[in-house]
């Protein structure tokens, strides 16, 4: 069985070199052809999934956050698909932004209100509570108002300022980091909260290294081996 397909298979070969010798205009169209085809089988696969995937977001914003709320959240989604940005000794912060319901400062902090008139740089002391933690203390799917940061701080009659330093993926190492970073520049804070959850116990990376430090290490060795 096997030799007779390697036969076959030779005399096609042997076929397709013939017809390109006597026909190779025709040759290479029918090439050109039969891969423009595939290339439009592969691109009407490519927009039925995007529109599956689009029907599922609206889907599943109807779900979670109630039609009537569905455009509203599909923007806050959108907002926070944003890459995080390098940031010294911590690795990468919370990009700056300033969008409808995603705030976020050069320092990577989350405004408390969906009015950035109302949103501020940490100035330390005993008026502020600095808040630290993860993609939850951050407040990812939520408006600005909506996080808990937020809620602490009318909890509090906003006696406080609750400083938002949360940023996805981040786990306790980096927030004591980033902690003793802001203490080299501030007043200590009235009260300082850690938050922290799955980011410590169910992490897929390294327990002595954050999200993306073999990214980091990799980019590294490229650099490194440029200057040698």
């Amino acid at each position: 069985m096997n030799s007779s397909w390697i036969k076959l298979t030779k005399n096609m070969i042997e076929l397709l070199k013939k017809f390109k010798s006597k026909f190779p205009y025709t040759f290479y169209l029918i090439i050109f052809l039969m891969i423009f085809i595939l290339l439009n089988k592969f691109s009407k696969q490519f927009l039925i999934q995007s529109k599956s995937e689009k029907r599922f977001v609206t889907e599943f914003v109807e779900k979670v956050y109630g039609k009537e709320n569905t455009e509203d959240y599909k923007k806050v989604l959108n907002e926070q698909n944003t890459p995080l940005r390098y940031e010294k000794f911590v690795e990468f912060i919370e990009n700056e932004r300033t969008e409808s319901f995603t705030i976020v400062n050069s320092m990577g902090v989350r405004c408390n209100y969906n009015n950035n008139s109302l949103c501020f740089l940490p100035e330390g002391g005993q008026k502020e509570i600095w808040i630290f933690g993860g993609s939850t203390v951050f407040g990812y799917g939520v408006k600005n108002n909506e996080t808990i940061s937020a809620y602490l701080e009318n909890l509090l009659d906003k006696k406080f300022k609750v400083i938002n330093f949360g940023t996805g993926f981040y786990w306790s190492t980096q927030e004591r980091i980033l902690l003793n970073n802001l203490l080299t520049k501030y007043d200590k804070p009235a009260k300082v909260i850690f938050l922290n959850g799955i980011n410590e116990f169910a992490k897929t990376y390294k327990y002595d290294e954050s999200v993306n430090s073999q990214l980091i290490k990799y980019k590294l060795s490229f650099s490194t081996l440029s200057e040698t």
